[in-house]
């Protein structure tokens, strides 16, 4: 298999820009593709080495597993589940000069990216749950402009993440057309651009 590393690096590209673009685009495709399974989820996999020049490596395309399902009555989703990636660095107790260095060279690699789809207006939403060198994982929602963290994660498992998807959609609902874009209430953080991955 590729050198962690390098797969952590291509699971990353996968998870906030490649799958992403292809379910903002037209998330018929996402839906034809991953509906093949693990098969689905090696094409988005081959798509990215393709983009980034690199060989695409055999073992690592057979290890994500694709879950799709009904999360809520009007919401459908696609989950892809990534190779378990290696622990990250303990980088967060190195001095401020040291820690900013260290950090460029470290992969928050994914667990899980999810693609959400209503099923009345065919709106698309994409979130991620990965590593943190703060906690033992993050939430966060990939737009085609920003990567926005949400805050702590859950256990990196199939059941809590649907739970924590459904949360989410249950916020949202609660807070309504009036809320403003970005407030904090009920647990609606502000986005980021995507750099600011350490936020």
């Amino acid at each position: 298999m590729h050198d962690p590393q390098e797969l952590a690096k291509a699971c990353y590209r996968m998870a906030y820009f490649v799958l992403p673009r292809y379910a903002f685009e037209g998330v018929e495709k996402v839906d034809t593709q991953l509906s093949k399974g693990t098969y689905g989820a090696a094409f988005f996999y081959v798509m990215t080495c393709q983009l980034a020049g690199i060989e695409p490596d055999k073992e690592a395309a057979h290890a994500f597993v694709v879950h799709t399902g009904e999360l809520d009555p009007t919401h459908r989703y696609h989950v892809i589940q990534y190779p378990p990636p290696a622990p990250i660095p303990d980088v967060m107790s190195l001095p401020k000069e040291q820690l900013i260095a260290a950090m460029k060279t470290v992969v928050l690699a994914p667990y899980f990216s999810a693609v959400l789809v209503d099923n009345r207006t065919g709106e698309v939403e994409c979130y991620v749950l990965g590593q943190s060198p703060e906690s033992a994982t993050s939430f966060r929602r990939v737009t085609s402009e920003f990567n926005a963290n949400l805050g702590p994660g859950c256990d990196p498992k199939l059941e809590p993440f649907l739970a924590l998807l459904r949360e989410r959609k249950t916020r949202k609902a609660i807070a309504g057309v009036g809320t403003p874009r970005g407030a904090h209430s009920l647990g609606v953080v502000k986005e980021r651009p995507w750099w600011k991955f350490w936020s």
